[in-house]
């Protein structure tokens, strides 16, 4: 399961391990977005470049990983990996934040997501914008939590 959910900091966004199931909509103390097997890295970097029509590099060098620490990724066991928690380039926090998602930006984003209709693109893509525009407004960072 994927959310993107905004924090104060590094040390309040791992607080997010603390809660059964991570940062669930509606999770005490947490802005937060459900958006399963949506990624920062092309699909939220694809909504912005399909919103202004200009691509940029790949911002996957500056995701930070803060949760787990790479042995974790070496040295689970049958239950697979533990969740993670990243924390999304604010660069792209602020591309998202001047997205207008129309039914017609959603559609073309749509096409890019596995398993999206349009109508569920435009919901997530709205949502996701949502939550950059208050961490924006609230000098706060955007964070991805990925559960394999």
């Amino acid at each position: 399961m994927d959310y993107y959910f905004s924090a104060d900091n590094d040390a309040a966004a791992l607080r997010a391990n603390q809660l059964e199931g991570g940062p669930v909509p509606g999770s005490v103390g947490f802005d937060s977005v459900e958006a399963k097997d949506i990624t920062p890295c092309p699909h939220l970097e694809q909504l912005v470049a399909l919103s202004t029509g200009r691509t940029g590099p790949s911002l996957v060098s500056e995701l930070k990983c803060l949760w787990p620490d790479e042995s974790a990724w070496t040295n689970f066991g049958a239950e697979g990996p533990p969740p993670s928690i990243s924390r999304v380039p604010d660069t792209l926090r602020d591309g998202l934040s001047e997205v207008e998602v129309t039914p017609v930006l959603a559609s073309s984003w749509a096409e890019e997501l596995w398993g999206y209709a349009p109508e569920d693109a435009r919901l997530v893509g709205e949502r996701i914008v949502q939550l950059a525009k208050s961490a924006r407004a609230q000098n706060k960072s955007v964070y991805w939590w990925c559960e394999v």
